[in-house]
């Protein structure tokens, strides 16, 4: 996934694209002259790279970002000079297709995309709300907040449809935090509101990733969106940044200090295996992955006082590195989706973004996304229903073949069912707490938890109790509205007060809980006599009762 742009040490700064100053500063740390550089030799044939413009208009663009064959970047077209954001707007592109206007977002420094949707963050620290977090469906819709919070919102990553950020409400350059969401939904929620700060974060699937200086320096934590408690991915020496994300692949940018610069390092969640990228003299910058492929800014062709980087690559799996962009001029920021990678590129004399094509790749498993437009309960006890119920829960994306996964009791258990598309009957009495996620082969999404289900289709039974009231007091008529388990609990119960057959008094008594006996207070103003008290109820399910309770009243 993208890597996104911030600092590597506190105090925080105000949020700037990577560019040619921070690059300057970097190389500051160069010592080592170009000629003593020594490659290493390839374990096997390495990818190759057919390099192509994207967009090459003759203001700024910086920031690219990559998912598929769509492009997005930060464009300043309209006037603004980069560094300045006034005028920023965002473009898109997919690949062999014309360039489009996405939005109109002045203050823009950063975008992220993922399928159809793309995120960015936008507005100045201090006014008003501050930065914050907004959104789009690239396939039609208008832009829309995702997060307006107080304070300030940076670094948006977004994977499929779970976006995540770097959040200062709880306090900035002291106690930045880690939050999320899950698209089309908007409610936050916290990732990571541990003490000190957590910033950058990097997100694929359900897996978060970001820097965390809980101890001192700067870490790479972890936590699944799915459940379970944040973990520590690499605490070593140094400062450890800008991580990326990949499957169970997290990649860094490293620095222990010293001449050597900043390098590329990894972790590997599934098989608890470190590993180095590249750690050649010079810095490695601004890491992203996709697959086994690795790619980063590399200034190992620039020693001071230089600002030549240059993307590279590597291959996990075959352990071998290959250049990707040794243009002459200065090459940042690169991100990359399968086998398109895509970067910020100053050889015209302005930034422009540049891409290439990787041969020999084999692109990660995609997942799909699915959904349901079916209307689930917010609780267990609310938005009762009386019949069976069928959701139909939809996929699209991802790698074929596809597949339904869902859970009738939050999880304990799943059903599986084959293809895009499920058809779930809920046909059992009772609460059930529903799940469900798409996936393909190498591939899931992170589960929705999408709310309950709920159904009773027992019809209540009703009892009235007996009072004798003197003419004009008051008096307590009780009665009850029985409901076998499993019931909805509340029910509304009308009583009707008939002398003989002819109806004298109808009562309306809030909504009551069931199974248990309900007095409403009732000033007996009807003349003396021997009447009938009935009760009707309907439960909160919309079932009727099966019986009328019956009793006497009698006013004296």
């Amino acid at each position: 996934m993208t890597r996104h742009c911030g600092t590597s040490a506190a105090p925080r700064p105000a949020p700037v694209p990577f560019s040619a100053a921070r690059l300057l500063l970097r190389a500051t740390l160069l010592l080592v002259a170009a000629a003593a550089l020594v490659l290493p030799a390839a374990a096997a044939a390495a990818p190759s790279a057919s390099e192509f413009p994207v967009c090459t208009n003759g203001s700024a663009q910086v920031s690219p970002a990559v998912s598929g064959t769509r492009v997005v970047w930060v464009d300043y077209r309209s006037g603004g000079a980069s560094g300045s954001y006034p005028d920023a707007e965002i473009y898109a592109r997919t690949l062999g297709g014309a360039e489009a206007l996405v939005a109109d977002t002045p203050n823009t420094y950063q975008v992220d995309v993922s399928g159809t949707y793309a995120v960015w963050f936008q507005g100045v620290s201090a006014v008003d709300t501050g930065a914050d977090i907004y959104g789009i469906d690239l396939s039609g819709g208008a832009a829309f907040p995702v997060s307006t919070a107080l304070a300030d919102q940076y670094s948006v990553a977004i994977s499929g449809n779970n976006v995540v950020w770097e959040d200062t409400r709880n306090g900035a350059n002291v106690n930045e935090d880690i939050y999320g969401c899950t698209l089309p939904g908007v409610a936050n929620f916290p990732v990571c509101d541990a003490l000190k700060q957590q910033r950058n974060p990097a997100v694929d699937g359900d897996l978060v990733v970001w820097q965390d200086y809980r101890n001192g320096n700067w870490d790479i934590y972890g936590r699944r969106l799915s459940g379970g408690a944040e973990f520590p991915i690499c605490t070593s020496a140094g400062d450890q940044t800008f991580p990326a994300v990949s499957g169970d692949l997290v990649v860094w940018q490293d620095y222990v200090g010293g001449a050597a610069g900043e390098d590329v390092r990894g972790y590997d969640l599934s098989t608890s295996t470190a590993f180095d990228v590249c750690t050649l003299p010079g810095d490695q910058e601004a890491p992203a992955i996709s697959g086994d492929i690795v790619v980063w800014a590399d200034m190992r062709n620039a020693p001071y006082p230089s600002l030549n980087s240059d993307i590279y690559g590597y291959d996990l799996a075959s352990k071998t590195e290959f250049p990707i962009c040794i243009n002459t001029y200065t090459q940042t920021v690169p991100d990359i989706s399968g086998s398109t990678v895509v970067w910020t590129d100053r050889r015209n004399g302005n930034d422009d973004i540049y891409g290439a094509t990787l041969s020999g790749v084999t692109p990660p498993a995609v997942a799909p996304t699915s959904s349901s437009t079916y209307p689930f309960a917010a609780t267990a006890s609310s938005g009762w229903r009386n019949s069976d119920q069928t959701l139909t829960i939809s996929a699209t994306g991802g790698t074929p073949p596809l597949t339904i996964n869902y859970s009738l009791d939050g999880g304990a258990t799943w059903q599986t069912v084959s293809g895009a598309t499920a058809n779930v009957k809920v046909g059992a009495e009772g609460s059930h707490r529903f799940q469900y996620f798409a996936s393909c082969a190498g591939a899931a999404e992170v589960k929705h938890d999408a709310g309950y289900v709920n159904i009773d289709k027992t019809r209540p039974v009703t009892t009235a109790y007996g009072a004798s009231v003197k003419k004009g007091k008051s008096v307590k008529l009780g009665f009850k509205v029985g409901d076998a388990s499993p019931g909805c609990g509340q029910a509304r119960a009308t009583l009707r007060i008939y002398l003989g057959k002819k109806l004298k008094k109808t009562l309306k008594p809030p909504v009551c809980a069931t199974n248990a006996k309900t007095t409403l207070s009732w000033k007996a103003t009807l003349a003396k006599g021997r009447y009938t008290l009935k009760v009707y109820a309907t439960d909160a399910a919309g079932n009727a009762q099966s019986k009328v309770g019956s009793a006497k009243l009698t006013i004296r």
